[in-house]
Parts: C-alpha cells; sequence; structure tokens
C-alpha cells in the first residue's frame, strides 16, 4: 500500500497523538516568529517607527496572504495524483505572483500611499518605511503556497514530524537574522521583514526536499482538481 494511502481502520491513541502533536508545535513554532521580530524592533534606535511600520504592513499582508495560506488545506483533499500535484502547484504559483505583485504595487506606486496613510492613518515616515516592508514580503505568498501544497502530502502521508522540522528551520534562521541585526545595529522594520522572508524561503525549500519521495508515491493519474 501507498505510504499516501490512508487507511479506513479507526486511529490508535498512539497514531492520534503522533499525528496531532506535531501539528500542535507548528504551530506553536509559526506564531513566535511575529513576537520575536516585536522583540528586536523594539531594540531598534527609533522603536515606535520600525514598531508601527512593521505592525501596519504584517496586518495587511495577513490579509492579503490569506488565499494562499489555504493551499495545504485544499492539497489534503485534492492532491491524490501526481496530476493533481501538478495542477494544483501551477495555480498555486499564479497566485502567488498575483498577490506578490499586489505588494509590490502597494511598495512602488501611490497605491501605497493611499492605503498606507490616507486609509490606515500612518504618518509619512511610517508609510515609507511600510513600502520598505512591503518589498520584503513580496515573495511570500508565492512561498506559502508552495510549502502548504507540499505540506498537504506530508499531512496524508500522516508526516506530520516533516511540517514540524520544516517550521523548526524557519523559526532558527529567522532568530539567526535578527540576533546578527540587534549585534550590527541594522535594525529597522524592513530587515526583519526580509528575516521572516528567508526563514519562510528555507522552510518551503526543506519540505519540498523531504516530500519528494511522497510525490513520487502518488499515482501519475487519478481525480482531478477541475
Amino acid at each position: 500500500m501507498s505510504t499516501t494511502q490512508l487507511s479506513s481502520d479507526p486511529p490508535t491513541w498512539r497514531v492520534l497523538l503522533s499525528f496531532y502533536f506535531p501539528l500542535v508545535l507548528t504551530s506553536q513554532m509559526m506564531t513566535l516568529s511575529n513576537p520575536l521580530i516585536n522583540l528586536a524592533l523594539s531594540r531598534a534606535e527609533e522603536q515606535a517607527l520600525h514598531l508601527a511600520a512593521y505592525s501596519v504592513c504584517f496586518g495587511l499582508a495577513v490579509f492579503l496572504n490569506a488565499p494562499a495560506l489555504v493551499s495545504r488545506d485544499v492539497g489534503a483533499g485534492l492532491c491524490r495524483s501526481q496530476r493533481a500535484y501538478a495542477r494544483l502547484m501551477r495555480q498555486v504559483i499564479g497566485l502567488g505572483l498575483v498577490i506578490g505583485l499586489i505588494d509590490l504595487a502597494l511598495a512602488w506606486t501611490p497605491i501605497g500611499t493611499l492605503v498606507f496613510e490616507v486609509a490606515l492613518g500612518a504618518t509619512d515616515r511610517v508609510a515609507a518605511e511600510a513600502q520598505r516592508v512591503a518589498v520584503a514580503m513580496a515573495p511570500i505568498p508565492l512561498f506559502v503556497g508552495i510549502r502548504g501544497l507540499n505540506s498537504a502530502l506530508a499531512l496524508r502521508a500522516r508526516r506530520t514530524r516533516l511540517l514540524t522540522q520544516a517550521t523548526f528551520l524557519r523559526l532558527i534562521t529567522v532568530i539567526g537574522i535578527l540576533v546578527a541585526l540587534v549585534s550590527s545595529g541594522l535594525l529597522a522594520a524592513s530587515a526583519v521583514a526580509w528575516s521572516l522572508s528567508g526563514g519562510i524561503l528555507l522552510e518551503t525549500l526543506w519540505i519540498v526536499w523531504v516530500t519528494r519521495g511522497l510525490y513520487r508515491d502518488l499515482p501519475a493519474e487519478g481525480i482531478d482538481p477541475g
């Protein structure tokens, strides 16, 4: 039986806990990134400016990235063959690029001024730094979509520890970059945003690498997501 074929037997407590706890750890580690970034920015020379700029842009980015965040759920339900995976991956990449272009529009066009200053009420300096944060966060929707689709392969195979490993790598990367920024005195909202993008990039590369065998285990043809 393929490693991606789920048994119809009721799971034992051991199976249930081995599936559940890695997901809990993954969620907890994901939530740590933002508090750690805020902690680092509180040591910046102009902490109020950078904390405000990061918070304003991050909150908007979470809203914009919401469609990419569901790629894991979609993949868990529809990724039943290599053909389905390929089709879903094309859709995930297209969506990630569109959202990333919206982020760049916020950063490089008057739209950003309208959104950050007029709609959200930020000052000129906060809005300018928030636009630089938007540049750093532009790749994240693409990474998140790809990460989610490959995470779905791990979920279908009950290999949730792979998700924990990937998120741990992301967290360690973010912490390492933040420590370097604090030590060098180069703290800025845009700089720490790049640390988050870098961490998510490594997390994505890791989960793609460790689930390559699960992809090969999928049948070539199957139910097409349509």
